[in-house]
């Protein structure tokens, strides 16, 4: 399917609404425009619920973070 979008006096487009549902793109969303050489793409980058929680076990430390964080700041202060 094909979805096409005037560009408007500013130089803005809308983004139909099928799309907007179907990738969660919302008022604030950010877009990306990437040149190709037959034209542009425009992606829209994967969200991301919370960073925290991705990232949650990747860590190679021993110890509590917050602890870590403490015995740091005593050292630095």
């Amino acid at each position: 399917m094909v979805y096409k979008s005037k560009v408007t006096s500013k130089f803005q487009i809308t983004i139909p609404k099928e799309l907007r549902e179907a990738y969660g793109i919302k008022a604030g969303s950010t877009v990306a425009f990437i040149p190709k050489e037959d034209g542009i793409e425009i992606k829209v980058p994967k969200k991301v619920e919370n960073i925290a929680e991705k990232l949650y076990g990747i860590s190679r430390m021993k110890e509590d973070a917050v602890e870590a964080t403490h015995r740091v700041r005593a050292g630095v202060l």
